[in-house]
């Protein structure tokens, strides 16, 4: 044990990295739900060990997107769903919910923290940063920027 008072600890998960991450190298071999079957709380005690106090843990995630039904057809925003998308999304939803529910009844000081999927048309909105982070290696580089 450290002398003096320990150093408070959190944890924060990008709850799609680490589902991405799962998903890819553990998927297979562990099977569908992974995601709500990890105990967040005792990971985050065994990460900080005897040298930090845990406090808590946040899992910040995007709330999945919802459909709506008209006249028997399913509508995402303008777009007329196909039935396996619908079916992608229903899976999503029913995951976010077990999801939710296992980090409310399960784990202790973990807080679930949503935010929401913003749809884009195009990559004009990320266009700006691309051109900047550019400029910046070309002159990091001594170069010029735009890789003349």
């Amino acid at each position: 044990m450290p002398r003096g008072p320990l150093r408070r600890a959190m944890l924060f998960i990008d709850g799609s990295a680490l589902r991405d991450t799962l998903k890819r190298d553990f998927y297979s071999d562990l099977g569908p739900g992974l995601v709500s079957r990890i105990d967040y709380h005792r990971l985050g005690l065994f990460l900080c060990g005897d040298t930090h106090e845990f406090i808590r843990a946040n899992y910040y995630t995007a709330v999945p997107a919802t459909y709506r039904v008209v006249d028997g057809k399913k509508f995402m925003g303008s777009d007329e769903l196909h039935p396996h998308e619908a079916f992608k999304t229903d899976r999503a939803f029913r995951q976010f919910e077990e999801l939710r529910n296992h980090l409310t009844n399960t784990c202790k000081y973990t807080r679930l923290v949503t935010g929401r999927l913003v749809p884009r048309r195009s990559g004009s909105y990320l266009r700006p940063a691309l051109d900047w982070a550019q400029g910046v290696l070309a002159g990091a580089s001594g170069g010029k920027p735009g890789g003349a």
